[in-house]
């Protein structure tokens, strides 16, 4: 019996062996500079569909102009309501000649224990304006903070320049002060 199981170990260790030397044999042209994959590509025949390459991190290529003409922004603006407010408005503008391409926003919210907060914004672009909604979700409550809730959205929306993207921030209920932050995040295009 131990002979047979110490064949099978054997066996399964040559299995898992081999099994590992093909996974990590590259593909053709895999890991070749793009130079070298262009000189050992075949002559390409009427009949085939020419391949697609997809750029690697580790090769070097060039932003096409589109690209290089982004500005990266990101920035953070309060959220504060006064004693006895509802609702209050933060507004990020976006620089006449650029137009703003936002691709993540998020909210929290600091309220009087037993209060919601609803979120939402706006922007404006090619003459249309639409809105849009964040979803909050209850973080907990704090001995020193209240009533927390947070949102992150992962979003595609534009805004033209020389427009602002205006958020509104509503509460449920009147109260104490009030706080909490939005930050946006997204690129700057030249128009």
């Amino acid at each position: 019996m131990r002979i047979h199981k110490g064949y099978v170990l054997a066996f399964l260790g040559f299995i898992i062996l081999a099994a590992s030397l093909v996974m990590s044999t590259p593909f053709s042209g895999h890991g070749q500079p793009k130079a070298l994959r262009a000189a050992a590509a075949p002559a390409a025949d009427s009949a085939r569909a020419p391949e697609r390459h997809v750029p690697r991190v580790e090769e070097d290529f060039e932003l096409p102009a589109a690209q290089a003409a982004l500005t990266t922004v990101q920035e953070t603006g309060p959220i504060l309501f006064k004693d006895g407010e509802l609702e209050a408005y933060l507004t990020f503008p976006v620089p006449v000649g650029k137009r703003m391409i936002l691709e993540s926003v998020s909210a929290r919210t600091e309220m009087t224990p037993g209060q919601t907060a609803a979120v939402q914004f706006m922007t404006t672009a090619g003459g249309g304006t639409a809105s849009f909604a964040l979803p909050m979700a209850y973080q907990g409550r704090y001995e020193k903070l209240g009533d927390i809730s947070a949102s992150a959205l992962r979003l595609r929306a534009y805004a033209d320049g020389g427009t602002v993207i205006t958020f509104r921030i509503n509460r449920s209920a009147v109260g104490d002060v009030a706080s909490g932050f939005i930050s946006i995040s997204g690129v700057l295009e030249n128009r």
